[in-house]
């Protein structure tokens, strides 16, 4: 790993053989982060030049989810809670990766590993506060 945590060993061929990638993709960075096991951040991008970030498990040779989103932060390595993001500028969901299933009802503009979002009302108001990145259960006032 580099000093910005990109990966530089193992090469991409290691992690994801060439038999599993469509032909037309190049790729980009490769992250990985500790506790992850077996699981990689990887970036693709199409004949069209457009980017995009799914989660590959090198184990299984599969990805855990398909690299369709503009950006994947991931919130915590142990339970595998992400935040998913499908378009540049869009909207974050949370997802349970261990569950394979959304988390909560709300889409957020941001949202940080301790909870903090942010929510950008109809109006275009940034509305800050916490959630339970768990269960989605939000800690605002009112």
């Amino acid at each position: 790993m580099d000093q910005v945590g990109y990966l530089v060993w193992p090469d991409r061929k290691m992690i994801l053989p060439d038999q599993f990638i469509d032909k037309k993709w190049k790729f980009g960075k490769i992250n990985y982060y500790r506790g992850m096991d077996d699981a990689y951040l990887i970036r693709v991008e199409d004949e069209k030049q457009y980017r995009t970030t799914g989660l590959w498990n090198s184990r299984e040779n599969t990805w855990e989810i398909k690299p369709e989103y503009n950006n994947i932060s991931v919130l915590d390595t142990e339970k595998q809670i992400y935040a998913l993001q499908k378009e540049e500028n869009g909207i974050y969901i949370l997802y349970d990766l261990k569950n394979k299933k959304g988390i909560g009802s709300k889409a957020y503009t941001s949202v940080n590993s301790d909870g903090l979002v942010n929510f950008k009302t109809d109006s275009g108001q940034n509305i800050y506060y916490y959630i339970d990145i768990y269960s989605g259960k939000e800690y605002k006032e009112n």
